[in-house]
């Protein structure tokens, strides 16, 4: 899998098993953190243009662009 650092902070809404919103819940990716890309592991965004993220604690987000947020660490 394939590392990326956060370079601009972002906030996220929180979804549920379902993938539905959970009301006045949000998420927020710090600079600094890293996350691994998930390559054909299931997704709630069914594209091919979404990317899965992890992060060491297990918690996942899913978001299309990586280039404003993201540095792939080599």
């Amino acid at each position: 899998m394939t590392k990326y650092k956060c370079v601009k902070a972002l906030v996220l809404e929180v979804v549920d098993g379902d993938g539905s919103f959970i009301e006045n819940e949000h998420f927020v990716v710090r600079v600094g953190s890293v996350w691994e890309r998930e390559e054909g592991s299931y997704r709630m965004i069914s594209t091919p243009e979404s990317n899965r993220l992890t992060d060491s604690d297990g918690r996942w987000m899913e978001i299309y662009s990586l280039n404003e947020h993201f540095i792939k660490l080599v």
